[in-house]
C-alpha cells in the first residue's frame, strides 16, 4: 500500500494524449480572412483617393476653365475700353488743335481771302494746307503762347517760262510779305524753285508762309 501511494505521487513528466480534455487548447485559428480583409481595405482606400483625385482635378478644370472665360470677358472689355480711351484722346487732340489754331492763328478766312485777293491772273491754286508748328520745350517746361508758329503751303501751277515763272513767283512773295493784314504776322515766306509739268505744260510750285502768333 505504501509503496502504490509513493508511485502515485510521481506525475508523468509528458501529457496523456489518451485524456484530450487534459491537453491544451492547440486548435488551428484560420487568418486567411483577415488577409481578405486587409487586401480589401486596401483596395477600397485605393479607389477613394483615385476617385477623390479624380473629382479634384475635375474641380481645378471647371475652376480654371471658369477663369479663363473671366479673363476672356476682361481682355475683351479691356480692350473696348481702351479703344475708347484712344478714341477720346484722338478727339480731344482734335479740339485742343482747333482750339490752338483760332487762337494762335489768323482766321482761315481772312488768310484765304487775303491771298486770293492778291493772286496774279497766271497763278492756278491747286491746295492750301495748314500745320501747326508746336515748339520744342524742356522737360517741366511750358510752352508760351508766342512759341508757336502756323505754317501754310500753297501749291499751285502759273504759266510762261522758266524765267517769266521765277519772275513772277518772285514778285508774288514780295505782294504776300507786304499784305497788310499778314505783313505784323509773317515769320518767313519760302518759294520753291518752279518745276516744269510737261503734261500740262505749266509750272508747279510751293509757297511756305510761317506765321507767328497773332497779338492779343
Amino acid at each position: 500500500m505504501q509503496k502504490d501511494s509513493k508511485k502515485d505521487r510521481h506525475q508523468n513528466w509528458h501529457p496523456n494524449f489518451r485524456l484530450t480534455e487534459t491537453l491544451p487548447d492547440i486548435k488551428v485559428v484560420r487568418t486567411g480572412f483577415l488577409v481578405n480583409f486587409v487586401a480589401i481595405l486596401v483596395v477600397v482606400l485605393a479607389l477613394a483617393f483615385n476617385g477623390y483625385r479624380e473629382w479634384r482635378i475635375s474641380t481645378l478644370k471647371r475652376d480654371i476653365a471658369g477663369l479663363e472665360v473671366r479673363l476672356s470677358q476682361g481682355q475683351r472689355q479691356n480692350m473696348a475700353n481702351l479703344k475708347l480711351s484712344g478714341e477720346f484722346a484722338r478727339q480731344s487732340k482734335l479740339v485742343e488743335d482747333v482750339q490752338k489754331f483760332f487762337s494762335l492763328n489768323e482766321p482761315p478766312l481772312d488768310f484765304v481771302i487775303a491771298i486770293t485777293e492778291s493772286r496774279p491772273e497766271n497763278i492756278a491754286y491747286q491746295s492750301i494746307s495748314f500745320t501747326l508748328k508746336e515748339p520744342v520745350v524742356k522737360k517741366k517746361q511750358t510752352a508760351k503762347r508766342e512759341d508757336y508758329l502756323g505754317e501754310y503751303k500753297i501749291r499751285g501751277m502759273l504759266k510762261g517760262s522758266s524765267a517769266e515763272a521765277l519772275t513772277a513767283l518772285n514778285s508774288y512773295r514780295s505782294t504776300l510779305s507786304n499784305l497788310d493784314s499778314l505783313k505784323d504776322s509773317i515769320k518767313d515766306i519760302e518759294v520753291s524753285p518752279p518745276r516744269r509739268n510737261p503734261g500740262l505744260n505749266l509750272f508747279e510750285f510751293e509757297i511756305t508762309l510761317t506765321l507767328k502768333a497773332p497779338k492779343l
